[in-house]
């Protein structure tokens, strides 16, 4: 039900750079022979080291089939994780969504730390997991960009509530909106810039789990340029265009 892990934060202890320090904590689960979508909650905190979109430690989270061998070096299956933590000082709570799941898998914590100063070990904590029957599913998204706008369509049930998260790509000011219907049509975003988005399905009292975060990018806008000499223009109104 819990996980702590600590160390004495580089007093004796230093990672190798290339081959780090790896923790796994991890139990089967008995899904049942019939696939269904689940709602796996849980709270965490922990400390890492971020530099732009690259994670030097922090703590991962994995559903695997059961018969995955064991290991005690870097996962090959990094990139499969559900959801990955760092840099997180105060207990944050987690909710994933887990689709079409049968038969029996392993959840698997995993915590790894590297040379860096900030990351030689990773202290974590893992608290309060449960996991549910999903009753609020949540939708899966697609995107029509243009370059100040983009379209996002969704998969869920047209006559739903949603939550809808987006960023620049790279940056931490996080925008929301809530809207109901299958598509929504978000303006005024920046030309030829990769973007984040988020999406919950809001279903009475209760919420789905967020998404994972999926990418899109705006394209170059049309530069016009006046039919009358000397002709003149800087275009940096069109960055990297």
């Amino acid at each position: 039900m819990a996980l702590y892990v600590s160390d004495d934060v580089a007093g004796t202890y230093a990672a190798d750079s290339l081959l780090g320090s790896y923790l796994f904590a991890e139990r089967v689960l008995d899904f049942g022979e019939t696939p269904g979508t689940y709602e796996l909650s849980f709270d965490w905190k922990c400390s890492g080291y971020a530099q732009g979109s690259s994670l030097y430690g922090g703590v991962a989270v994995f559903l695997l089939d059961a018969d995955v061998a064991e290991t005690t070096e870097f996962p090959t299956y990094m990139n499969e994780g559900l959801t990955v933590g760092a840099l997180l000082n105060d207990w944050t709570h987690v909710t994933v969504q887990l689709t079409e799941v049968s038969g029996y898998k392993k959840l698997q914590f995993f915590t790894w730390g590297y040379s860096f100063p900030e990351a030689r070990a990773v202290p974590a904590a893992v608290d309060n997991i449960h996991i549910y029957t999903a009753g609020c599913v949540t939708p899966t998204m697609t995107f029509e960009p243009g370059a100040q706008t983009v379209v996002i369509t969704h998969d869920g049930p047209a006559d739903g509530t949603y939550f809808l998260e987006y960023r620049i790509s790279g940056t931490s000011t996080m925008m929301d909106t809530t809207f109901m219907g299958s598509s929504i049509t978000l303006e005024n975003l920046q030309m030829n810039t990769a973007y984040i988005a988020w999406i919950a399905q809001i279903c009475g009292t209760d919420t789905s789990a967020v998404s994972t975060g999926s990418t899109f990018s705006t394209t170059c806008g049309t530069a016009v340029v006046t039919n009358s000499f000397p002709w003149t223009e800087t275009f940096t109104s069109y960055p990297s265009c």
